[in-house]
Parts: C-alpha cells; sequence; structure tokens
C-alpha cells in the first residue's frame, strides 16, 4: 500500500474542513434524490398518458442521447467558461423546465411531447453540468483528500438513490405524482443556490487563453469555429498522447459495458431464474444501494490505506467476483447478498478512477477530459444492454451475467498491469498542452 506524505481527512472531519466543497455536496446530495423521484416520475406519466412500454423505453433513450453526443463539446465550454456560474445556470434553468412539467400536469394539458422535449433539455444541461462539478472539485479540495470527496459524491449518489426508492412510494401516494416532479424541480432550485453560496477559485487558464487568443499562419485570427475544434483536438490529444488517461477512460467505458445490462435483465433474471416478483426485485436493488453506500462510507475513511490504482483494482476484483457469482445464484438471500458484494466495489473503483484521472489531467483541461470520459461511460450502456438484451434471447440469464463479471475481471487484470499505469506520476497536471 502506497503511503501519503500528509494524512488525509475522513468523513464529518472532511465536510468540516473543506464547507465550500460541503456545500455544492449536500446540493448534489439532495439534486440526486430528486432525480431518483424523478426518473419514476416520468415514467408512471408515459404510461399513464400512453399505457406504451415503448415509449417508457424511448424516454430512457432520449434521457441518455443528449448527454452522449454534447458532452465532448460540452467540455469545451466548460474549461472556457467560469465552472459556477455554468452550474448555476444549468440547475437554475432544469428547475424551470422541470417545475413547468408539474404545472402542465396539474392543469391538465401535459402531453407525450412536453415530457419528450424537457427529457432531452435536462439531458442536455446535464451535459454541461457534469463536467463543470468534475472540474470544480479539485480546486476545492487539497490533493491528498480527493479519493475521499470522491468517495463521499458516491456516497451521496448512493443515498439518493437508496431514499429515493423508499420515499417515492410515499410521495406519490400523499402528495401526488405533480408534487414529486415539483419537489424534483425544488431539489434543482436548492442545488443552484448552493453553487450560488460557494467560492471557486478560478483558474488561469493559460493553454485555452493561448489557443483563443493565437492566431494563424498567415497572421489572420482564427475563427470561433476553427478555434474551438482546436480546443476540442487539445482534450483528444492529452487522452491520446498521456496513455495512463488512454488506459483509465477505456476500462472506464468497458467496465460500463459489461454493468450496463445488470438493469435491464435483472427483472428478468428475478421472474424467470428465481420465479420471483417485482417485491423481491426491489430487495436486489436495495442491496445494490446498501452495498454501495456503505462501501463508500468505508473508502472515505480507509482512503490514506490504499493507493488510487489500488482502490481501482480492489473495486473492479469485487465488482467482477460478485456479478460472475450471479451464475450460480439460485436463491433469493444469496442474490441479495451478492447485490450487495457487487455495489460495494462500485466506490473503491470510483473512487480509484476519478482521483486518477484527476492526477493526471491539468486543471484547466478537466471539463474536456472529464466529459470524454463521461460520454464513452454513458455511451457503453445502451450499446450493451442492446447486446446483452438480444443474446439473453438464446442463454441463460444467468451465463451472460457470469460471461460478463469474467470480462470485468479480465479487463482489469490486463489493463491494471500496463506499466503505466503502475506509478501514478502527477506531472502530467503541470503540463499544458496545445496543438
Amino acid at each position: 500500500m502506497a503511503a501519503q506524505g500528509n494524512a488525509s481527512r475522513a468523513g464529518m472531519a472532511m465536510l468540516r474542513a473543506y464547507p465550500m466543497f460541503t456545500r455544492l455536496w449536500v446540493g448534489q446530495l439532495v439534486s440526486r434524490l430528486g432525480d431518483a423521484l424523478d426518473s419514476v416520475a416520468f415514467i408512471w406519466v408515459v404510461l399513464e398518458l400512453t399505457g406504451s412500454t415503448l415509449l417508457m423505453g424511448t424516454v430512457m433513450v432520449v434521457n441518455m442521447l443528449p448527454s452522449i453526443m454534447l458532452s465532448p463539446v460540452a467540455g469545451v465550454w466548460v474549461d472556457r467558461w467560469r465552472r459556477r456560474t455554468v452550474m448555476i445556470a444549468c440547475d437554475l434553468a432544469r428547475a424551470v423546465t422541470t417545475a413547468a412539467i408539474a404545472w402542465l400536469y396539474v392543469v391538465h394539458q401535459l402531453e407525450v411531447w412536453h415530457l419528450f422535449v424537457v427529457t432531452a433539455v435536462n439531458s442536455s444541461l446535464e451535459a454541461f453540468s457534469q463536467p463543470a462539478r468534475a472540474a470544480a472539485m479539485p480546486l476545492l479540495v487539497e490533493e491528498q483528500d480527493w479519493v475521499t470527496a470522491n468517495s463521499l459524491e458516491s456516497v451521496a449518489s448512493s443515498m439518493a438513490s437508496l431514499f429515493g426508492l423508499v420515499l417515492a412510494a410515499p410521495i406519490f401516494a400523499w402528495l401526488g405524482i405533480a408534487w414529486a416532479i415539483g419537489v424534483d424541480a425544488a431539489t434543482f432550485l436548492f442545488a443552484g443556490l448552493t453553487a450560488v453560496v460557494t467560492a471557486i477559485p478560478e483558474l488561469q487558464r493559460a493553454g485555452s487563453e493561448r489557443v483563443g487568443q493565437a492566431t494563424s499562419a498567415t497572421g489572420g485570427r482564427r475563427g470561433p469555429l476553427i478555434t474551438f475544434l482546436r480546443e476540442l483536438a487539445v482534450g483528444v490529444h492529452l487522452v491520446w498522447a498521456h496513455r495512463v488517461l488512454a488506459y483509465l477512460i477505456l476500462l472506464a467505458g468497458i467496465s460500463n459495458f459489461a454493468l450496463g445490462p445488470l438493469n435491464v435483465l435483472m427483472p428478468v433474471y428475478v421472474k424467470q431464474e428465481l420465479g420471483l416478483g417485482v417485491e423481491q426485485l426491489t430487495n436486489v436493488y436495495i442491496g445494490f444501494t446498501v452495498g454501495m453506500l456503505v462501501s463508500g462510507y468505508l473508502v472515505g475513511r480507509w482512503a490514506k490505506r490504499w493507493s488510487e490504482r489500488e482502490l481501482l483494482w480492489l473495486g473492479l476484483g469485487i465488482v467482477g467476483a460478485g456479478y460472475a457469482a450471479l451464475y450460480w445464484g439460485y436463491r433469493l438471500g444469496l442474490v441479495v447478498g451478492l447485490a450487495v458484494v457487487i455495489g460495494s466495489g462500485v466506490p473503491p473503483a470510483q473512487a480509484g478512477l476519478q482521483t486518477l484521472v484527476q492526477k493526471n489531467t491539468p486543471n484547466e483541461m478537466m471539463g474536456r477530459v472529464s466529459a470524454l470520459m463521461g460520454s464513452l461511460m454513458l455511451a457503453a450502456m445502451p450499446l450493451s444492454m442492446a447486446v446483452a438484451g438480444a443474446v439473453a434471447e438464446w442463454v441463460a440469464v444467468r451465463v451472460v451475467f457470469g460471461v460478463l463479471g469474467l470480462l470485468v475481471l479480465l479487463v482489469a487484470g490486463v489493463i491494471l498491469t500496463r506499466p503505466e499505469l503502475r506509478a501514478t506520476a502527477v506531472a502530467g497536471r503541470e503540463t499544458t498542452w496545445t496543438v
């Protein structure tokens, strides 16, 4: 285990030490809770308005596509603009669009196309907001505490998912769908206000400024499109030239490809393989979330005992082993236990991956690199869902799970043994990359 020169903080000590980070963290926790409610509410409204399962699935696709397509482009703008301004604008805009859906539902004017438009708009705004938040975190937290900060963000996501599942039914029953969507709008507003009261240091964006101010070989000033494309190329070039980043992003994409079918095929697995119903399926999903929540808390407390690479390797090993073991999951108790195991591997893998990316990325380019990685990870999921769904028509779901679990273990073993990843040097962060 790698020793650290400075003692890292854990738990509440971390949140007390970095009040600006804590404000954003609380805002994201509340916002993700609203997202958990919103995801159920939107699907329910589509089913209520149309009765079409096809349209329900289409809403999920519309929620993914804008982020996949826009993220690399959004990363360039995030590195140009003030990250705090991006977060505020995106959160407040999503509050307005989501509140509009709640109002249309109340006055009985809501149509399906409204849901599609708002879903696409909110997903597009997320393509800007997510890289801005990812780029802001290293500016708010000292480097020895990055792993803890990343694990706390995983805890926030897990807590939101867990409480969203628990609270969704009571809120729908007591307040109704419109109020549930209104609650989501309020959470966006709250997240935007936390960004308003957060002071985020501004970078001296030397690389981006020079690219923006550069002139062409003939002495003429570059047009905005050429400047934009060059800045995008700088980010792609950094990932390609810096093999550590290339391997990490490839690993993230393949891992997401392997894990994507869990959500799609788990209902089939529970119903066909175990002969059980939706109540037992909910127990499996709660098992995933509880595993992530507990593990995220422990990673935050014990981060100083592990290097980022060890955390990544450990997390992927746990995920892959638990995933592959679903092949032998013939009883509900065992399946729920394996769900806890799989969930517990996610926080160390995420914390190790995010910290390695942060340590090997210049601060002024964090938006672009984060957006490229997010786009690849998000694109891998619908692709894997489609492939796994087709394969599951021919072979048992337990076989699909077993093979994908072995894929996670194999890819983790191959990529993480690369010599470039054996040393987690941070020299790349001080490098100005230009094309």
